[in-house]
């Protein structure tokens, strides 16, 4: 499965999307159904949906049961041409939007990774939550970017 970044707004794969603001039933019957997994609940207010098949994990949080955030957690995710997940590094992905005037900056909201004000999004490296190397951990969309 190949998703795509939408700035500020979300992530979609094919007619699949997934918005800010869109309700928590209504996301979790047709993510359930498109990706063949139930949506596991360790927080109240966030669901894991996890494809096996195509090891895509999408993470989501909810206020008033709407979506706030989306976290990338595995697949492939690209924005324009450029792969943010799946088989890059955060080296080559600053690199890449640097050349678009789309600077990643020390994080200004989370504990870790670099956010670019452009897209809306936070990124972080395997390295940045205490593992090893320079691969992506996540991708984080907010509607309270900052």
């Amino acid at each position: 499965m190949q998703w795509h970044l939408i700035a500020h707004q979300g992530i979609h794969c094919d007619e699949l999307t997934v918005s800010f603001n869109e309700n928590r039933q209504a996301l979790r019957d047709k993510l359930a159904k498109r990706l063949n997994c139930t949506p596991s609940t360790y927080y109240p207010n966030e669901d894991d949906f996890k494809d096996h098949q195509a090891n895509t994990h999408i993470r989501v949080r909810y206020e008033n049961d709407e979506v706030v955030d989306i976290e990338f957690l595995a697949g492939n995710l690209s924005y324009n041409t450029i792969n943010l997940h799946s088989g890059t590094t955060l080296t080559h992905i600053e690199s890449a939007l640097a050349a678009l005037n789309m600077p990643l900056i020390e994080t200004l909201w989370l504990g870790c990774g670099k956010d670019c004000a452009a897209l809306a999004i936070n990124i972080a490296s395997q390295e940045d939550v205490g593992g090893d190397g320079d691969g992506i951990e996540w991708v984080i969309l907010s509607k309270y970017f900052k």
